[in-house]
């Protein structure tokens, strides 16, 4: 046999087990990851539900905008924009304002104060698929969406509500087990 050919032969063979290795070790390390995500306690699981509707509702939010200006920027001049005169709940005698902006799909309601001409989010609805929220979109599956965020703090009849914060929900409507319309809560004092 030819010298050349058997060192050829050589480090082949010691390719092919070195490769064989890696591929047991990088077996062995995929398991261990997925033993130490299903070891996570319920309190774990809790905080990293918390964690994904958190930065979910931050991501819509910033995707939409949180004032009338930022809403013109982010989706252009909507097809209606009504204005509503409201009494402050803190001065009756102050009347206020709430912007509905109505747009294919969506509609963003925005509280402004008279006093300041401050702008506080209230809520954005979204009916349409034509808008990328990320892991949950109009259309996703019921299931997928208790797999991503958890169970719901609250269900009513259709409608599942999730708790991001004492101030802020989001709130799946879900009709033939698919996500019908997506709303985001501000509340507001």
């Amino acid at each position: 046999m030819n010298k050349g050919f058997t060192i050829l032969l050589f480090v082949i063979l010691f390719i092919l087990t070195d490769c064989s290795e890696k591929k047991e070790k990088t077996n062995v390390s995929y398991e261990k990851k997925q033993k130490e995500i299903s070891a996570v306690s319920p309190l774990q699981n809790q905080k990293l539900y918390y964690t994904k509707l958190d930065n979910y509702f931050n991501h819509i939010t910033e995707l939409f905008g949180e004032t009338v200006e930022e809403v013109y920027q982010n989706l252009g001049k909507p097809k209606e924009h009504k204005i509503e005169i409201v009494k402050n709940i803190h001065n009756p005698q102050q009347k206020d304002k709430v912007h509905k902006l109505l747009y294919d799909g969506a509609t963003i309601q925005i509280y402004e104060v008279a006093q300041d001409k401050k702008q506080i989010l209230v809520s954005i609805t979204i009916t349409s698929d034509k808008y990328n929220l990320g892991e949950v979109n109009i259309g996703t599956q019921k299931d997928k969406l208790e797999e991503i965020f958890g169970p719901p703090s609250n269900v009513d009849n259709n409608i599942y509500t999730y708790a991001v914060e004492e101030s802020e929900s989001i709130e799946f409507v879900i009709k033939n087990n698919k996500v019908y319309s997506i709303t985001l809560n501000y509340y507001i004092d």
